[in-house]
């Protein structure tokens, strides 16, 4: 760093010196020792995470969604929809709701999100548990192939964020096969509770839907929703999709999410 950028006393050959020029060149440098201005350093970052988590739950979390937001006008400002969300991979006769699992998140200065950390977690703790996808193998459980998951982040309008139309989805991840994001315990090791309450039983087992390195800039004061969305089929049939999500596609398993954030250091 250049003396000049420190202070404007300038010291060389030929120039006089004298305590009072000594003094103030000095105080200068502490003035920006004692606060740094950010653009004197490169742009540094620190990471932080946000942690959400539920415990098994009845349906009364999810909400069903509109599949268009046109022509009824309550239908843009409908909060249980979600821009560009799809119809999976069964028949639209098929599919009687689409829920979504929702959180929201509001930080003050600009941020970017670098990761997505969605964990659906199953238990194999008996014979007939309740937070397992039917249709899946036993002894030991392994959740069965699907690929009507969905995965969103949307960034509400600053001036009108419960007007869906004006939102935008940044992140939408969708027909991927969960094989890619199983989990399964290590066999002959315990598992053991850190919440309340506890898990319902056995092992931890299920998805784990990772998204990382999105480097996605997001302004201050924006509103971003995380949501996961889940089918519920037509048990008329049965349809495919429901002899693997069944009655209650909402109890097959318990989700949590961590988001991983990059926000630059203030006032350095």
């Amino acid at each position: 760093m250049s003396l000049r950028t420190i202070t404007k006393e300038q010291f060389s050959d030929g120039t006089t010196i004298d305590g009072n020029r000594i003094e103030q060149a000095l105080q200068e440098l502490e003035e920006i020792c004692d606060q740094v201005p950010g653009y004197y350093v490169k742009r540094r970052f620190v990471q932080n995470q946000i942690v959400v988590g539920f415990s098994p739950f009845q349906q009364a979390p999810y909400n069903t969604t509109y599949p268009v937001i046109a022509p009824a006008a309550t239908k843009t400002l409908n909060r249980e929809r979600f821009k560009g969300f799809k119809s999976l991979t069964q028949p639209v006769g098929d599919v009687l709701d689409q829920l979504f699992w929702e959180t929201s998140i509001q930080v003050e200065n600009p941020f970017i999100l670098q990761d997505v950390d969605c964990l659906m977690i199953q238990d194999d703790g008996s014979a007939t548990p309740s937070h397992q996808l039917p249709g899946g193998a036993s002894s030991p459980y392994a959740a069965p192939s699907v690929s009507d998951v969905q995965l969103f982040v949307i960034v509400d309008a600053p001036f009108i964020p419960e007007d869906r139309s004006q939102s935008d989805a940044i992140v939408h991840k969708y027909a991927m096969s969960m094989d890619a994001w199983k989990m399964t315990a290590i066999p002959g090791v315990a598992s053991t509770n850190s919440m309340v309450p506890a898990f319902p039983g056995g092992e931890a087992c299920g998805w784990g839907l990772t998204l990382t390195g999105l480097n996605l800039p997001i302004p201050g004061l924006s509103r971003v929703r995380v949501a996961l969305c889940i089918p519920k089929y037509n048990p008329v049939g049965p349809t495919p999709g429901y002899a693997h999500w069944g009655a209650t596609p909402w109890n097959t398993f318990s989700p949590s999410l961590t988001l991983s954030l990059l926000e630059p250091l203030s006032n350095v």
